[in-house]
């Protein structure tokens, strides 16, 4: 996701210096979450300033949001939507049932996460832990009826290959941009050289006696 001024995407360990500060401020656990950096969603100015990030956990088909941060000095309820907005699209594209979280922004309960019923806490995945904060749960879709562990595998491999294929797409359109602007700038270089040949051999004019 591209919002002008910055972009929404996944976590590389080049942003971890930057993503240490952030989890620091928040008084987040950052050791832990730098062997699960890849976890994590983040927002990027086009200067590359990271000023915002959400961890988003999946196993198998649940996911888990958490450790929303944000710099100082930035709108904090606008890039929250815009990863929440990168966060569905990840969830979509891996195929989950539902998404949980503890993050107390009124914000999420607005985005339709209620609090969950003991008989729904027990899908709850022990994975994500407990904690002391009630549980909020999103439901996705519908639970897969009937589904095996091996379509289950199908599913999940096939919403990968998607979003693999989405960013294929996106890697050969920036190529062919790039193609397009470098052959125009080779383009521009040759016309001006030609020029310039041109003029360096238009005989000079020759100045007549008196004149």
């Amino acid at each position: 996701m591209t919002t002008p001024g910055r972009q929404v995407r996944r976590a590389t360990v080049a942003d971890l210096p930057q993503l240490r500060e952030l989890w620091r401020s928040h008084n987040l656990p950052w050791q832990q979450f730098e062997r699960q950096f890849r976890d994590f969603q983040v927002v990027q100015t086009d200067s590359g300033r990271i000023i915002g990030s959400l961890g988003l956990q999946i196993h198998g088909s649940e996911g888990w949001l958490f450790a929303e941060t944000f710099a100082p000095d930035t709108p904090a309820e606008t890039l929250r939507a815009e990863l929440w907005e990168r966060a569905r699209i990840v969830a979509q594209n891996h195929g989950l049932v539902r998404l949980w979280t503890q993050l107390d922004a009124v914000f999420w309960q607005v985005q339709g996460f209620t609090v969950a019923a003991p008989e729904q806490l027990s899908k709850r995945p022990a994975a994500f832990g407990s904690g002391e904060q009630p549980w909020l749960m999103l439901q996705l879709r519908p639970e897969p009826a009937g589904l095996n562990l091996e379509q289950e595998l199908a599913l999940l491999e096939q919403a990968q290959r998607a979003e693999r294929e989405a960013f294929q797409r996106k890697a050969r359109i920036a190529r062919a941009v790039a193609l397009i602007v470098t052959l125009v700038v080779l383009g521009g270089t040759a016309l001006l050289t030609v020029r310039l040949l041109v003029v360096a051999r238009r005989p000079a004019a020759v100045l007549q006696p008196g004149r």
